[in-house]
């Protein structure tokens, strides 16, 4: 059901098939699960058409409630949005190549961009210029957070979350590290419109691999929920009807880039899940699957829909500044990867390796 509204949600069109059973929609457990996976305002649309096509019935006080969390969501987004536009500008007036990830990017590819729930700004600036844009911001006011040493600083800035990285990935397998170091950022950006400004953001087909490669990090961490998922369905929808240019030359260079990061199993289960559930060709997509790739993206999706946006559904991740938090961390992601070694195979070899010497470095 949660998937079916999903699709109402960001205009994809449902199979057809028997109405009837719309008419016992649980509205209190479908409003919990949007809770969990971060589906609020798209789960809301999904609501609304069905309710709107008397297809079934929602009680007021709830749909108000609904509503007015749909509306916060709103709010925080024309937040990050004003937020990014003077981000953007104080950047590039220092002059500090940067490129926006995920987030308001992402969210440019829903039909109505407001009602995606908001998360923070993330930011990846140039080799050689991380200091100087962490200084810019502390100049105009920023308050800085936690710090990741192996990927961002966190800071708040006008009422928004800002992570300003220097590595766009946090991925275990040392060949995939390699291979984004041997990256030119300046070749892999494209000017992006989000709202009524443009920022720099990742080409399509790189795009496509990095979000993936996002996944992966939380599917074998924290956990995966649908609304990162849908971030990049609705991308590949995006290439597959040729928004970008000629979508065989684009499958070419995602296989490149997916390839460079170890990632090929992941790629296909996605792709299925994307056929089999987000209205994803199958005539563009299903030579590029597997013979696992149907099994695993089944077992992919029965891992989101039982964790959640970043575990909301498990027990969540502790803070890595204790003793007692790195070793509850450490069986919650053993749990993840005993699940999902078969999908990421070459980031479940290194996890525990990688991640033990980063541990020891830290300390």
């Amino acid at each position: 059901m949660v998937l079916h509204l999903l699709r109402e949600g960001i205009g994809i069109q449902n199979t057809a098939g028997d109405d009837s059973f719309f008419a016992s929609i649980d509205w209190k457990e479908i409003h919990h699960e949007a809770g969990m996976q971060a589906l609020t305002g798209i789960l809301f649309e999904g609501m609304s058409r069905t309710v709107e096509a008397g297809l079934s019935t929602i009680e007021r006080p709830l749909m108000l409630g609904w509503f007015g969390e749909v509306m916060m969501i709103e709010k925080m987004n024309l937040r990050l949005n004003k937020v990014l536009a003077e981000l953007s500008g104080l950047l590039r007036q220092a002059e500090v190549p940067f490129v926006v990830m995920k987030g308001q990017v992402a969210a440019s590819l829903y039909p109505n961009p407001l009602r995606r729930q908001p998360g923070d700004i993330d930011i990846l600036v140039g080799d050689g210029y991380f200091e100087a844009a962490c200084e810019l911001l502390e100049t105009e006011g920023a308050k800085a957070g936690e710090v990741a040493p192996e990927k961002h600083t966190e800071y708040r800035f006008q009422g928004a979350v800002v992570e300003m990285h220097h590595t766009m990935l946090d991925l275990s397998n040392p060949s995939a590290m390699e291979y984004i170091a041997s990256l030119d950022l300046r070749q892999l950006t494209k000017e992006t419109k989000v709202a009524d400004f443009s920022v720099p953001g990742f080409k399509p087909a790189f795009n496509c691999a990095y979000m993936l490669g996002h996944m992966v990090h939380h599917l074998l961490t924290e956990g995966l929920g649908l609304r990162q998922v849908c971030d990049w369905m609705l991308l590949m929808r995006a290439i597959e009807t040729g928004r970008y240019g000629d979508t065989e030359t684009l499958k070419g260079e995602i296989r490149q880039h997916v390839g460079g990061l170890g990632l090929e199993n992941a790629y296909e289960a996605f792709l299925m899940l994307g056929i089999k559930h987000f209205g994803l060709s199958e005539e563009v997509w299903k030579t590029e699957c597997g013979k696992r790739a149907e099994r695993n993206a089944a077992d992919l999706l029965d891992f989101i829909l039982s964790s959640g946006n970043f575990g909301k559904k498990e027990n969540r991740k502790k803070s890595s500044h204790s003793l007692s938090g790195n070793i509850s961390n450490a069986w919650l992601y053993l749990k993840h990867v005993r699940k999902m070694r078969h999908i990421a195979p070459n980031e479940v070899r290194h996890f525990f390796i990688t991640r033990t010497k980063r541990w020891i470095k830290k300390k």
